[in-house]
C-alpha cells in the first residue's frame, strides 16, 4: 500500500489568560458526550470535531478536525481537458482533515498538518468560540529555545518577522494587531511584508511591549502566515526562530486511494509523540503523555 509523509506538530492549550478559563481537555470530554459535536461557522467555512474518542479513561483523546467549504467549490478535471462539476446537495461541501491526539497531562495537542485543512490558530478559534475565552495551542519550542525565551534575565530587543497576507480575513490570527497590519496590507494591495521591531527605551513600558510583539510573533507562525519570525535576546548571539527551533516530527502513513488511513494516522502520531517524548520531556517536565 501507497504511504505518504505529514508534518507533525506539538502544542500546548491554554484558555484565557494564564490558562485560568478553563480547560481544552475537559471541553473535549464534554464534547465526546454529545452525540455530535459544535459546528462554527466563519464566512463561508464551517468548523467542526468529528471522530472524537475519549481513550485512557478520558485522559486522552484522538479526533479529527473538519473543514467544510460550502462554497467556491473546485471542479473535477484531468490533463486532457475534460471537467465537470462535484456533484453535491445544498447542504454538503468539500472537507479538509486535520488528525489529532491530545493528552490531559500538561494539555498537550499532537496535530497532523494539512496544507488544505485548517492551521492550529483555526483550532484555536473553535475552541474560543466554543468557550466565549480566547483559546490559543503554543507551539512547543527546543528546550534551548524555551529557556531563552522564558529568561527573566533576559530581554528580548528585536523581533524580525515576514508574512505573507491571506486573501481570507477569517485566517487572521485572532489579535487586534495581526488584524491591523493585514488590513494595512489589504488597503495596498500589499502580499509579504517583513518588519523588524527593535526595543527602544527602558523599564515595564518597554518590557510589555516587547511582550506583546513575541504574542503577536508566535500567532502569525501557527496560523501559517508567517515564513520568518526570529527574537533576538539580549546579550546572546543566537536568536530564537520561532518555525526552526520548534519540535516537529514527520510520519509516513499508508494511503487508501488519496486519503490517509485514518487509524495508521492516529498510530503515527502517537509513535511520533513517543519518539520525541525527551524533548517534549525537557520542556513539559516530564509525564507528558499519558500511554
Amino acid at each position: 500500500m501507497a504511504t505518504k509523509k505529514f508534518k507533525v506538530g506539538f502544542f500546548v492549550g491554554c484558555v484565557g489568560a494564564g490558562g485560568r478559563d478553563g480547560r481544552v481537555s475537559q471541553t473535549l470530554l464534554d464534547l465526546s458526550q454529545q452525540l455530535q459535536c459544535q459546528s462554527i461557522v466563519s464566512g463561508d467555512v464551517s468548523y467542526q470535531i468529528r471522530e472524537l474518542i475519549p481513550f485512557n479513561n478520558g485522559a486522552s483523546f484522538r479526533g479529527v478536525f473538519a473543514k467544510i467549504r460550502t462554497t467556491d467549490i473546485p471542479h473535477i478535471g484531468s490533463t486532457g481537458g475534460e471537467e465537470r462539476e462535484i456533484d453535491l446537495d445544498d447542504d454538503e461541501g468539500v472537507i479538509e482533515k486535520n488528525h489529532f491526539l491530545y493528552y490531559r497531562q500538561n494539555e498537550l495537542l499532537v496535530y497532523q498538518s494539512n496544507g488544505n485543512g485548517s492551521t492550529v490558530e483555526a483550532f484555536g478559534r473553535y475552541f474560543s468560540d466554543i468557550l466565549n475565552h480566547t483559546t490559543v495551542f503554543n507551539a512547543i519550542l527546543k528546550a534551548d529555545a524555551m529557556r531563552r525565551m522564558m529568561s527573566a534575565d533576559l530581554e528580548p530587543r528585536t523581533i524580525e518577522l515576514s508574512v505573507a497576507r491571506p486573501t481570507n480575513p477569517d485566517l487572521y490570527p485572532n489579535d487586534d494587531w495581526s488584524s491591523e497590519l493585514f488590513g494595512l496590507m489589504a488597503g495596498i494591495d500589499g502580499f509579504k511584508a517583513r518588519i523588524k521591531i527593535s526595543a527602544e527605551g527602558a523599564g515595564r513600558s518597554r518590557g510589555r511591549l516587547m511582550d506583546r510583539a513575541k504574542r503577536v510573533a508566535a500567532a502569525l507562525v501557527n496560523s501559517g502566515n508567517a515564513n520568518i519570525a526570529r527574537i533576538k535576546m539580549a546579550g546572546v548571539e543566537q536568536p530564537i526562530d520561532l518555525i526552526a527551533d520548534r519540535v516537529i516530527a514527520q510520519v509516513s502513513v499508508e494511503m487508501n486511494g488519496r486519503y490517509p488511513v485514518s487509524d495508521e494516522m492516529f498510530r503515527a502520531l502517537g509513535e511520533a509523540k513517543n519518539q520525541l517524548a525527551e524533548d517534549l520531556d525537557a520542556v513539559l517536565g516530564g509525564q507528558n503523555a499519558l500511554d
